[in-house]
């Protein structure tokens, strides 16, 4: 017999597409409109998502309310060495916005101080409210 096959969370596309929707929807523009996304700041949200305990540091450091994590999210071992490769990994998030914008979900602009910033189509919009 065998077995089912064992998605890691992590590496799954769907979850990761998904997860950048939300980010994109709540992070993706100012108060005034401004579209603030780059690939930078892509790359660092969805490292603080997977990475609680460095998001708690980072909010405590910050002044900001701090998380409450489980004893399995504090002690773990990719929480007691972080790796910070993920960080540097563009071809991973130029991937990820490929696979949103493949299926109409996201609208790229170009500045020059920013170099090409993200938002949300309409229908990106109405997915991340699902």
């Amino acid at each position: 017999m065998r077995s089912l096959p064992y998605v890691v969370p992590d590496k799954s596309k769907y979850l990761n597409a998904a997860v950048l929707l939300l980010v994109m929807q709540i992070l993706g523009k100012s108060q005034k409109g401004k579209i603030l996304l780059n690939n930078e700041r892509l790359l660092i949200f969805m490292y603080l998502i997977k990475n609680p305990v460095v998001m708690t540091r980072v909010l405590a450091r910050k002044g900001s309310s701090s998380l409450t994590l489980s004893e399995e999210e504090s002690y773990s071992v990719s929480s007691l060495a972080v790796n910070l490769d993920p960080l540097f990994d563009n071809g991973w998030i130029k991937s990820l916005l490929q696979q949103i914008a493949s299926i109409g979900f996201l609208d790229a602009t170009y500045r020059k101080t920013d170099g090409f910033v993200y938002a949300l189509t309409e229908e990106g919009m109405k997915a991340a409210d699902k």
